[in-house]
């Protein structure tokens, strides 16, 4: 596991080299999801790991990472009892045809193809949540790093107003 993580670490190293990720940039990586194979999870961690690394050392930003179920409300307009994990991933691919098919066929990426690709559709919904998130912080004057942290405390919905029975 080493040898291949040892590897990996490198070819990450010269994608960001290529791509010339520096200073002034920022990477933001999808959060952890339900554990079902800690085993599985375990490894993509150290993948997450080794790319926050990696540009962390080029003196690239890294604000924090997106949880996915944020990207189902936010993005998708999700709301509600969790859908079923097929449901999920058909919204989430005519989500990203809506909102950028004409860029992605300029990719050479044909819309009829996305639902093969589950990855890449991801990673576009999770980078347009990211986006939104930098946006957001660069136009209130506060750090990029304050978006992206997790609410402590909060649970969704409790900022609603509830009526109640006064006694």
């Amino acid at each position: 596991m080493g040898h291949r993580l040892k590897s990996l670490q490198e070819r990450i190293e010269s994608v960001l080299e290529r791509i010339g990720l520096s200073a002034g940039d920022l990477l933001v990586c999808e959060a952890a999801t339900t554990v079902k194979d800690p085993h599985n999870a375990l490894k993509v961690e150290n993948v997450r790991s080794i790319f926050e690394t990696v540009a962390r050392n080029r003196e690239v930003t890294v604000p924090g990472r997106i949880n996915p179920r944020s990207v189902h409300y936010e993005v998708m307009g999700l709301k509600g009892k969790q859908l079923p994990r097929t449901e999920v991933k058909q919204a989430a691919v005519r989500t990203v045809e809506v909102l950028y098919s004409d860029q992605l066929i300029d990719l050479g990426i044909g819309v009829e193809k996305l639902e093969r690709h589950q990855d890449i559709v991801d990673a576009i919904l999770i980078g347009r949540l990211a986006l939104t998130k930098i946006q957001s912080a660069r136009s209130a004057s506060f750090p990029i790093e304050t978006a992206f942290a997790p609410r402590e405390g909060q649970k969704r919905g409790s900022w609603r107003v509830r009526s109640g029975v006064h006694s």
